[in-house]
């Protein structure tokens, strides 16, 4: 006799319409992605922060541009310190306050003497004027006088005043009074009034003789500080020859400039 149970019929799945959801929780992310968002996001920041690092460099070096300027721009001021300067071209500019602050003196009178300062130009030919005769006293003109030259039969000579001479347009304080030009003769020579604040102001001798006119013609166009004024000889080394005689202007920091006649345009 058989005793066994029969077993029990497993039943069938049952078709239905609804969606299926599967369990993906026990699932891991792989690795290699998160490196890789990892990295991305570390590329992202590094990006921005250099980004910012770049525009915080530019900012410095056009504020330090702007310095450099300001500083090239006044380094001559007589407010400056002892200081050295670097323009925006790379010149170093060493800035010495005691030159900055030198001034031309005027040579003034004291208690018991009188001081005065005595100029005469060169001999002016072709004019019945032999030279222009001014006289300097406490940084103010006190004469100009047209003077000529008697000459005697047994020899020898005498000045003779022929009427003074009215120079206008000048303001300041002299310094000094010098001649200056360039050329085998002085035609073209102008006299010249160096000032205290180290301009020189001019007027033409030849034309101010011929036409009577002694007023000012305006400055010497020279960038720098003049403190005075000295006669060279000039020769071409590469002529090897001939030759003529300059002024050149000495400058308060040591440098001197060759006249040129574009100096007074």
């Amino acid at each position: 006799m058989n005793n066994e149970q029969p077993q029990a019929k497993a039943e069938a799945p049952v078709d239905t319409n609804e969606p299926v959801f599967h369990d993906n929780s026990n699932k891991s992310t792989p690795t290699g992605l998160i490196i890789g968002m990892v990295l991305l996001a570390l590329i992202a920041i590094g990006g921005v922060g250099f980004g910012v690092w770049e525009m915080v460099s530019q900012g410095q070096k056009v504020k330090d541009l702007e310095t450099q300027v300001a500083n090239c721009a006044s380094a001559n001021n007589d407010k400056a310190e002892d200081v050295t300067v670097t323009c925006p071209d790379g010149t170093v500019i060493d800035v010495d306050k005691k030159v900055s602050e030198y001034k031309n003196p005027v040579i003034e009178s004291t208690d018991s003497e009188a001081y005065s300062i005595g100029f005469q130009s060169s001999a002016i030919q072709g004019s019945e004027v032999d030279s222009v005769n001014i006289s300097v006293k406490d940084g103010r003109i006190t004469s100009c006088t047209l003077m000529d030259k008697e000459y005697f039969e047994n020899g020898g000579s005498r000045a003779v005043s022929l009427g003074d001479c009215n120079i206008t347009g000048l303001t300041g304080e002299i310094y000094k009074v010098v001649e200056f030009g360039a050329g085998q003769v002085n035609v073209d020579n102008s006299i010249g009034f160096i000032m205290t604040d180290g301009t020189v102001k001019y007027f033409p001798l030849y034309d101010a003789v011929t036409s009577n006119d002694f007023s000012i013609k305006g400055s010497v166009n020279i960038e720098g500080y003049v403190v005075d004024v000295i006669d060279i000889n000039v020769m071409d080394l590469e002529r090897g020859y001939g030759g003529y005689v300059s002024s050149m202007f000495v400058l308060s920091d040591g440098s001197y400039k060759k006249y040129d006649t574009s100096m007074l345009e």
